[in-house]
Formats: structure tokens, sequence, C-alpha cells
């Protein structure tokens, strides 16, 4: 199952909890797929296409990439959480 963001808080949260009540080998099966296309995608990226913003209010890739890293700690600590099943 895969859930549009656009979809709402309820139905994320719900697809959420699905993935975690899987476990914490599932969580992290996914985690890793979709580093793995990521990685993919960017290396196929070039620098000039990696920093275009379609609109000087939208974000490049870049952009997106420093926000991802920037939170990472704390979605590691959230991705722990979920996986070991507490409430949402």
């Amino acid at each position: 199952m895969v859930v549009r963001l656009d979809a709402g808080s309820d139905a994320v949260r719900a697809y959420v909890a699905e993935q975690a009540s899987l476990g914490l080998a599932h969580v992290t099966s996914l985690v890793r797929a979709d580093r793995d296309a990521m990685r993919e995608m960017l290396q196929q990226l070039s620098e000039t296409a990696a920093e275009f913003k379609p609109a000087p209010d939208e974000f490049s890739v870049v952009d997106i990439l420093r926000h991802l890293n920037s939170s990472f700690p704390r979605s590691t600590q959230r991705l722990r959480a979920l996986s070991s099943g507490p409430a949402l």
C-alpha cells in the first residue's frame, strides 16, 4: 500500500502505523529501498539540474537534500519509535 501525502494526516498516520506494525526489519528495508532509489536518481542528475528552481518560491533538489539532511536525526528517532510500536 502507498499513501498520497495529500490524502490527509489521518491517512498518512494509518499508513505509517500499518508499516510500523510489520516490525523493524520491514521498516529498515523500506528506508533502504528508498535510499537506494534516491541515490540512483541523484547519480543521474547534473549539478545544474540539481540547483534548478522551477519557480522563485519553489525548492531545488539541493534545497530539498539540505532539508532532509538537517532533519535526519529527528527522522531517525521517529523511525525507531514507530518501528518499536508506540502509538502515534
